[in-house]
């Protein structure tokens, strides 16, 4: 329990961490369009 559970949190902070990323390149390259 106590390690799949930290292999889980660790997995869903990499996840929400590169989907932050992702959505920040995403917005410079847009406005960089415009």
């Amino acid at each position: 329990m106590g390690v799949n559970g930290l292999q889980y949190d660790l997995a869903e902070s990499v996840f929400v961490t590169g989907f932050l990323i992702a959505i920040n390149f995403l917005n410079r390259h847009f406005i960089s369009l415009l």
